[in-house]
């Protein structure tokens, strides 16, 4: 529930009967918190009652976010303790709210306590590339900013089930680089990184060499962020490296598994 909420509603037989973006109905897209008024429209779309959900699900653990960005500033603070405990603080609040929101969901839901379930964030966007595909099998990416203190995550798909396969750790994130490309052109982050997706299409790669020794391969061959790399550079490059880095660096659990088919999933 932090940014870009949303709302959806889905029937005994895995059917989604409404869905819908809070900024859709209020028009913006700086809105945060519990998306009131999407989860209104899907209740009056399938015209029923808060008493008529059978679980309500969130795709977020605050509680396993919050430990994991707390272990990373923990690990920086001998190195940067002015900035690691600034951000230290500033996931205190994160859990805060998010536990404050999920309380009062729990609250317009009713009935029994574990009636609402909070989701790993990477898990759901798992589920909502393969469920919604037609592969009985496959593996799954999926690659985020750092949903739930984590950049990303290699699933395996296999018809009703998912599994992980490897977790990527922030700060090893192409969304996180993603959107400080976004700050350095001068837009709105977590808000306005399409716009660089746009300005990419004008643009030559000229500083792919230089994005692509930023996100040069783990061990694992996952991205892996180059700490070493100063920023100036420009985000025309950034796309091409990005999805060059990301498809040669999940190869291997394609071949592993004796698969062919790669849904992606994430946002930023």
């Amino acid at each position: 529930m932090g940014h870009d909420p949303a709302a959806a509603l889905i029937d005994d037989q895995g059917a989604i009967v409404a869905a819908i973006e809070e900024g859709k109905l209020g028009r913006t897209r700086s809105f945060g918190g519990i998306p009131r008024g999407a989860i209104r429209f899907c209740l009056e779309r399938a015209r029923i009652r808060w008493q008529e959900v059978e679980r309500v699900a969130i795709a977020s653990q605050p509680g396993r976010a919050f430990f994991r960005k707390a272990l990373f500033r923990a690990r920086l603070a001998p190195l940067a303790p002015i900035s690691s405990a600034y951000y230290f603080n500033k996931a205190l609040g994160e859990l805060g709210r998010e536990l404050n929101n999920s309380r009062i969901l729990q609250e317009l839901a009713g009935g029994a306590a574990d009636r609402v379930i909070n989701y790993d964030h990477h898990l759901c966007h798992a589920a909502s590339a393969y469920f919604g595909s037609r592969f009985e099998k496959s593996l799954i990416v999926s690659l985020d900013n750092q949903g739930d203190g984590r950049a990303g995550i290699v699933g395996l798909g296999e018809r009703t089930r998912l599994r992980e396969l490897s977790s990527i750790p922030f700060p090893n994130s192409l969304g996180w680089l993603f959107t400080q490309i976004t700050s350095l052109l001068g837009f709105s982050t977590s808000a306005s990184e399409h716009k660089t997706q746009w300005l990419s299409l004008s643009g030559e790669p000229v500083f792919a060499d230089i994005f692509m020794e930023m996100l040069r391969r783990g061990p694992k061959g996952v991205p892996h962020l180059n700490k070493n790399i100063s920023n100036g550079t420009s985000g025309e490059s950034f796309p091409s490296a990005g999805s060059s880095i990301a498809g040669s660096g999940f190869r291997r659990y394609l071949s592993s598994n004796s698969l062919r088919k790669t849904p992606t999933t994430g946002c930023a």
